[in-house]
């Protein structure tokens, strides 16, 4: 009798033991997770640009700065079509765990308002994830333009807009050494998003608070066809501010 019990014992414990493996997750990688822009004509990338944007490229974009600090990214498998999502912050360190297999992602990097500090990108691409592979390095798109204004003779800048959620925009252009900069989202050029109000910035030649601003002008942000990916310069004409239509590099 007390060795049945012991057979009994034994093969409970086994039991136990063998439902505890999972062999789909025996499989898993455990991967890091990060991404790269690609160089593409005309875009962010600079080209016989000015030494004050070049700086700024190398500091603020390259160097991940003026970047978003959270991602969403989805993973479709092509072999089964299975379909799952990750989030998290950039620079974070976190592992994910992915079987080996090709798969097709997409998910965005997006900054909180339309008008902001940081830019914004987006990821689709088709990857194979092998047993070897230890990064993904996902290729980001940018989803924003950039708006660049030289800081002389300028005292202050700022959005104003009809809308009234106060995330739709920053207060004014972030200045950084030679530059006042704000990446314009691409929703603002979307069919529909923006038909029933605007967005302006105006550009001072003082930094008074209140009404008074000195001489300056408003520049339609919401009346101008901004090409995700593109930089634009605002140039003052004497007369007044504009900005002229992108060319490729």
């Amino acid at each position: 009798m007390k060795m049945f019990f012991i057979l009994l014992i034994s093969l409970f414990l086994y039991g136990c033991t063998k439902e505890s493996v999972d062999p789909t997750n025996a499989k898993d990688l455990k991967i890091s997770i990060d991404y790269a822009f690609p160089v593409i004509s005309g875009d962010m990338t600079p080209k016989g640009s000015s030494t004050s944007y070049l700086n700024f490229y190398n500091k603020y974009i390259v160097g991940k700065i003026l970047t978003p600090k959270t991602y969403n990214i989805n993973f479709v498998n092509l072999e089964n079509n299975y379909q799952w999502g990750i989030s998290g912050l950039w620079g974070a360190h976190d592992l994910i765990s992915v079987p080996p297999g090709k798969y097709r992602i997409f998910g965005d990097s997006r900054a909180v308002e339309d008008c902001s500090d940081v830019c914004s990108f987006t990821f689709s691409d088709t990857i194979i994830i092998s047993s070897v592979t230890v990064t993904l390095t996902l290729k980001a798109r940018y989803a924003c333009s950039l708006l660049l204004l030289d800081t002389t003779n300028i005292g202050r800048t700022q959005f104003s807009s009809t809308h009234p959620n106060p995330l739709v925009i920053t207060k004014g252009m972030m200045k950084t050494e030679d530059l006042y900069h704000s990446f314009i989202s691409d929703q603002v050029n979307s069919s529909g998003v923006y038909s029933n109000y605007s967005i302006d910035l105006w550009i001072a030649s003082r930094p008074t608070l209140g009404a008074d601003f000195g001489t300056g002008m408003s520049i339609s942000i919401t009346g101008q066809k901004w090409q995700p990916g593109k930089y634009y310069y605002i140039e003052n004409t004497g007369n007044g501010y504009i900005v002229p239509p992108m060319t490729g590099n």
